[in-house]
């Protein structure tokens, strides 16, 4: 875990391209919900609704992360904004497959991230 979390960290400070921000809430949220996404597809087979509502709740927080990004970065197009997560994204799901490879779905890392995804699968944001 020590390595997806120092991973993690570092896509945070990369994402957010300003490690002085006062708001870095959804920039956890959505790696974190990136490296579940990650684990759970390669390490779990969910229920039908879980992983709708797992679904739903990975794509408000990943349209948080796209304001987030665009609010910080303002001269940045639509297109830059949606790149800059992708590359962040793919950062996290590599890393994150990397220890799958290594360590098999076994490895407490990974059985940790399995155990969020119904969590976060259940997670209801306040409004």
């Amino acid at each position: 875990m020590l390595k997806i979390t120092r991973t993690v960290t570092m896509l945070a400070l990369f994402i957010c391209l300003n490690s002085y921000a006062e708001n870095t809430n959804v920039l956890k949220i959505y790696n974190q919900f990136t490296a579940v996404s990650a684990a759970a597809g390669k390490c779990m087979t969910p229920s039908k609704e879980d992983l709708t509502a797992f679904l739903a709740n990975y794509q408000m927080v990943t349209t948080l992360m796209y304001q987030e990004v665009r609010k910080r970065k303002p001269n940045f197009t639509e297109q830059q904004a949606k790149s800059a997560i992708k590359i962040g994204s793919d950062k996290v799901t590599k890393a994150v497959y990397k220890v799958i490879e290594s360590e098999s779905c076994d490895s407490p890392k990974i059985q940790d991230l399995i155990k969020r995804f119904s969590v976060q699968a259940k997670w209801q944001p306040s409004s």
